[in-house]
């Protein structure tokens, strides 16, 4: 089950270690925003408004004799798409930056019956079947204070499903878990020799105006600060806790998935940096 109060988190199931990455940038990789003007009612209708309100040919010749030309209005310009993406928080107050992985190379990828993990258009892919975990470390960190946020967007989020970060992850048998449930809670957990703790460290819902199950992209972020810990989900804080299980550690992104339907999310901008105690 996955790390939700309802039902209870999921445990791992072991994957292949992961590759080596390359040494980290800090050149971000492009990626669309969703945005753009929707209408309201179908094109044929909009269509047909136009023509019934247009004059006919020969009125228009006695419009343009009695009346002088009017002049040439210069055209307006197209509103640009709003975006949806979030910074940093605020109240974050950020060190050196550590580790970029824009997700264009150099990353494992998974193909087998039940998952899917690839590389595409700079995105990081995870299509995930029922009660399978897959998770990718960065194999390059080992940190204790930090800042820590990925870009994350759902195609397909079941009820039941979650994504997110694993940190001062050590191994797959310990580390905490940071879960986004597509039933608009997060929650967060610490793995013990291969146990997940029944009692999460943090079990909130999310702001009635935040869909974790849309497109979005959404973006996670974790700031740990010696046994102080506080959750972000775009860019604002949802919570906060103290545990001194695990001292240090990786980051890592995850999907699980939950139910008939197939789990699809995408990430991107996985960033990192220190913070001071």
């Amino acid at each position: 089950m996955l790390p939700t109060s309802t039902p209870a988190p999921l445990p791992p199931v072991p994957t292949s270690t992961a590759t080596p990455l390359p040494p980290p940038t800090v050149t971000a990789f492009p990626t669309a925003t969703p945005g753009g003007e929707v209408l309201e009612v179908p094109v044929e209708e909009v269509v047909e408004e136009a023509l019934e309100e247009e004059p006919a040919a020969e009125e228009l010749e006695e419009e343009e004799e009695e009346q002088p030309p009017e002049p040439t209005k210069m055209p307006e310009p197209t509103p640009e798409p709003t975006s949806q993406r979030f910074g940093v928080p605020d109240d974050v107050d950020l060190g050196e930056k550590i580790f970029k992985g824009d997700f264009f190379q150099g990353w494992p990828e998974i193909e087998d019956d039940d998952s899917h993990v690839y590389l595409a258009n700079g995105e990081y892919n995870f299509e995930v079947g029922h009660r399978v975990v897959r998770f990718v470390a960065t194999t390059a960190l080992d940190l204790r204070d930090m800042y820590a946020q990925v870009e994350a967007m759902p195609q397909t989020c079941p009820e039941g499903a979650g994504y997110g970060l694993y940190y001062r992850y050590q191994d797959e048998d310990n580390h905490y878990v940071l879960n986004v449930s597509c039933r608009n809670r997060i929650t967060a957990h610490a793995r013990v020799n291969g146990v997940l703790q029944s009692e999460p460290l943090l079990d909130e819902a999310l702001p009635a105006s935040i869909d974790a199950a849309s497109y979005g992209p959404h973006l996670i972020g974790v700031m740990a600060k010696g046994n102080s810990v506080v959750v972000y989900y775009d860019g604002e804080e949802i919570g906060s806790f103290s545990d001194s299980t695990h001292r240090r550690g990786d980051i890592a992104i995850y999907a699980a998935g939950y139910g008939v339907d197939v789990f699809e999310i995408a990430f991107d901008n996985l960033e990192v940096w220190e913070v001071s105690e």
